[in-house]
């Protein structure tokens, strides 16, 4: 079994990715290109090299080890091209302002456990645990395989969160272990859902009925203004959740802007800059659509 997986960052202390206090790994690579997506740096499933512009000087220091002509001059600033980036590291070593930097770290599932049990402590009190998050968790699936028989052995609460766009085999493999499932559902028209995000939900849908039946499942609603808001949408949810026949519950997740700056050091486009948060008012009312057919909806 592969015991090493990209990740790209470790978040402790979150309090809304599962029950308690969780620590939450974020693996790089995901089979969707959402255009509200706030983590685009958790696309490519590889490590990346980031460039912030306005803490570099100038001083062409990377343009002397840069063997792949991803660095250039331009109007006597540095321009850095993605597209040409090996992630090879060598602007690292030279840039005196930090402004280069990799995203993403090939990890082994030793290593990643010594990171999640410097947490335990705050498990324990809070019944908390840990949440593999992304990126999509299950194109990690050997990774996974092998670290969480590992944490539930040392009695860790394990939860993932997941886009549920895969076979239902390999998708089942991966989740079939874990003690709660995060389930994004995104849009439920499937051409809209291909236009938001890349791909249909048809597989997404049919893995959201499938494992919500033999696993704890909440599902997640990101709200989009103009794109996923319409209250019609919502009420497909509510349908499909009934015809669950088990109790469910959501998370509604107000769209926000935390990973602009992300994009710019990337060198990519923001697919959203007119759009603004959700008010706090119509995220109630959404939730309300919810409560009023006995689905308990929390704002996150």
């Amino acid at each position: 079994m592969k015991n090493t997986a990209v990740v790209f960052n470790i978040q402790r202390y979150s309090i809304h990715d599962g029950p308690g206090i969780r620590t939450v790994v974020f693996l790089k690579g995901c089979p969707l290109n959402c255009l509200w997506c706030s983590n685009p740096e958790s696309q490519n499933k590889k490590p990346q090299v980031i460039y912030t512009s306005n803490t570099c000087i100038g001083c062409g220091a990377c343009l002397k080890v840069c063997k792949y002509e991803a660095v250039a001059l331009k109007n006597d600033k540095i321009q850095f091209y993605m597209d040409r980036c090996t992630s090879c590291g060598e602007c690292l070593e030279v840039c005196c302002t930090n402004s280069m930097e990799i995203v993403g770290k090939t990890m082994t599932v030793d290593e990643v456990i010594y990171e999640i049990e410097k947490d335990k402590q705050f498990y324990s009190n809070s019944e908390g645990g840990v949440t593999f998050s992304g990126g999509e968790p299950i194109l990690h699936s050997e990774f996974l395989h092998s670290i969480v028989p590992k944490l539930k052995e040392k009695g860790i609460h394990v939860a993932i969160e997941t886009t549920g766009y895969g076979e239902w085999e390999e998708f089942f493999k991966v989740v079939k272990d874990m003690d709660l499932i995060l389930f994004d559902l995104k849009e439920m028209n499937s051409e809209k859902h291909d236009k938001y995000t890349g791909v249909h939900n048809q597989l997404i849908i049919e893995n959201a009925k499938k494992i919500s039946k033999i696993k704890e499942t909440i599902f997640r609603l990101p709200v989009i203004p103009g794109y996923n808001d319409e209250i019609e949408n919502f009420k497909q949810v509510v349908t499909l959740l009934k015809e669950l026949d088990h109790e469910c519950s959501v998370h509604l997740l107000p769209y926000h802007t935390y990973g602009k700056e992300k994009y710019k050091k990337l060198g990519k486009k923001y697919n959203l800059p007119e759009v603004e948060s959700p008010s706090k008012e119509d995220m109630q009312k959404i939730a309300n659509i919810f409560e009023k057919s006995d689905i308990k909806a929390s704002i996150v």
